[in-house]
C-alpha cells in the first residue's frame, strides 16, 4: 500500500523548478532557484522532495 503525502508549498516549488528546466538540473541549481522565491527552504528540504518525486514518478 503506497503512503498519501501531503502536497507541501515546497514540494510544489522543487516540482516547479523541475519542470520549468530545459535541461538536467543538479539538486544544487533546483536549490538556488527555490531559495530565490522562498528564503527558508533548506537544502535538506529540496533533496528531500526531490528524492520523494523521483520515487513517485
Amino acid at each position: 500500500m503506497a503512503v498519501q503525502r501531503r502536497n507541501t508549498r515546497q514540494r510544489k516549488l522543487v516540482l516547479d523548478a523541475v519542470r520549468q528546466s530545459y535541461n538536467h538540473p543538479t539538486a544544487d541549481e533546483i536549490y538556488n532557484v527555490v531559495r530565490a522565491q522562498d528564503d527558508k527552504i533548506s537544502r535538506g528540504t529540496v533533496y528531500r522532495n526531490l528524492n520523494l518525486l523521483a520515487d513517485a514518478g
